[in-house]
């Protein structure tokens, strides 16, 4: 089951969340004076809803974004749901003994909001942090499944003991900064952030530890990232051919990123 597969099946739904107080909010805003960026202090609210199905698997995707600025700064705030209902089936082949069929369903919830305060007239600071709770996506509740069969079976003892049910979950902080060394032609863009992802570990039995002989993965990689880029617009311009065509501006950008 490929992506190909599922990014065909999907049905988007846009504005399934939030609409209900979204009249509220712009009318509570409707009269604040000009923002610190470009344009009105206008609210912008996003929702969107993905959901996806086949005859052993039901994804459901749900978000929300909400954005704003007042003067000198620029805020948003998102949350997102997902729902992971699906049919295991273990591999036979492989998996004679142990491996059942099993409904499955997993709940991830995660928030992330950013904050973008001028500093001066073409200095902003960018801080951001964000949180979840659940699995990443359905094929870690498969394989997270397949272990828990093999080492916490409810038919059997738990022989060899050592497996922990999973319980992932995560963080993340970031901070930068953009300096626009030529306002609305070039600009760089710094940012470094720390990540924490408690993950469902793998297991592997070690027949060589009579002890212990399971072997829990790492559940907790910890990387770091830091981020540079660097955004210019040439002043070249290109006039189409047909009359009345409009100039298009080109602009290259480069971005590095290290993970450690």
């Amino acid at each position: 089951m490929g992506s190909g597969y599922w990014r065909g099946a999907a049905i988007g739904v846009a504005g399934l969340l939030g609409l209900p107080w979204l009249a509220g909010v712009y009318a509570a805003t409707e009269e604040r004076p000009a923002g610190g960026f470009a344009g009105p202090a206008v609210p912008r609210f996003e929702a969107d809803s993905e959901i996806i199905w086949s005859s052993d698997i039901l994804l459901w995707e749900s978000g929300a974004r909400f954005e704003h600025e007042v003067p000198g700064l620029r805020w948003d705030v998102a949350l997102s749901y997902s729902s992971y209902t699906e049919d295991y089936e273990p591999y036979r082949p492989f998996d004679r003994l142990f491996g059942f069929a099993q409904r499955l369903h997993e709940d991830r919830f995660a928030g992330q909001a950013t904050l973008r305060p001028k500093l001066a007239e073409s200095v902003t600071l960018i801080l951001s942090g964000g949180a979840y709770e659940g699995f990443q996506d359905y094929r870690r509740v498969w394989i997270d499944n397949y272990y828990r069969q093999q080492y916490d079976n409810p038919n059997f003892p738990t022989i060899p003991p050592g497996y922990t049910e999973a319980d992932p979950k995560g963080w993340n902080v970031a901070a930068g900064f953009r300096w626009e060394y030529r306002p609305a032609v070039g600009f760089v863009e710094v940012r470094a952030g720390y990540n924490l992802d408690v993950v469902a570990p793998g297991y592997v039995f070690d027949q060589s530890r009579p002890v212990d002989p399971l072997v829990r993965g790492r559940i907790s990689p910890r990387p770091s990232v830091g981020c540079f880029g660097l955004t210019w617009v040439t002043p070249l311009r290109i006039r189409n051919s047909k009359p009345g065509g409009s100039a298009r501006r080109w602009s290259s950008s480069w971005r590095a990123i290290v993970h450690w």
